[in-house]
């Protein structure tokens, strides 16, 4: 059965927008959340909590980053689930295990390869991006490390990423704007409108 279209009803279509730092004004509420962001991230961190406790309890917060990463694209699978699956050596039996598993590697290459301080590439990203699909089978991709050619759509969202033909263009300009020399006080801004400017591509 073919339903009619509405009279006022329009297809949702990409929509461009500069990419572009922030100016709040000094009683935003924005500038009180950069305040005390900043301040946490100058602390130092001491403690004595031994060595390899700290590593552990680094691995499991890594583990848990990887959950969240891998839900966000509709893998239910629970922190118990998957730390079995690791003690039983199953970790890569299934795709949502691999999944997971393969997150956690490229985690791992991050902080093994990627000295701090130095500029992202969009080689890195490819090959990140190639690492967590590796052998997958319903998230996977037929061109692993490749930016998409076509059009994509994101569920249950308003927004519509750009053409295939205009994701090169913009992953240069974010790579750009990433490393750019700016000034320290911007850093946290430059990593949320990163991180947006990245989904909004959808590369």
């Amino acid at each position: 059965m073919i339903l009619p279209f509405r009279d006022n009803f329009e297809m949702p279509s990409f929509s461009h927008h500069d990419l572009q730092l922030l100016n709040p004004s000094f009683d935003s509420p924005l500038v009180d959340v950069l305040a005390e962001l900043e301040f946490l991230r100058r602390l130092r961190l001491e403690g004595d909590t031994p060595p390899q406790v700290f590593f552990q309890l680094k691995a499991l917060f890594h583990t848990l980053e990887s959950l969240g990463s891998a839900r966000i694209e509709g893998n239910h699978t629970t922190l118990a689930d998957y730390i079995d699956s690791k003690v039983e050596g199953k970790a890569e039996s299934t795709d949502q295990l691999l999944e997971i598993a393969n997150i956690e590697k490229a985690m791992d290459y991050i902080e093994e390869v990627i000295k701090p301080g130095a500029d992202l590439t969009e080689h890195t990203i490819r090959e990140l991006h190639a690492m967590t699909v590796l052998g997958l089978r319903r998230e996977g991709d037929r061109t692993p490390g490749a930016y998409r050619e076509g059009a994509v759509r994101i569920a249950q969202a308003e927004h519509v990423p750009p053409d295939g033909v205009l994701v090169a263009q913009y992953m240069q300009e974010l790579v750009s704007f990433i490393n750019r020399d700016d000034s320290p006080k911007y850093a946290l801004m430059k990593v949320a409108l990163a991180h947006h400017r990245f989904g909004w591509i959808h590369p």
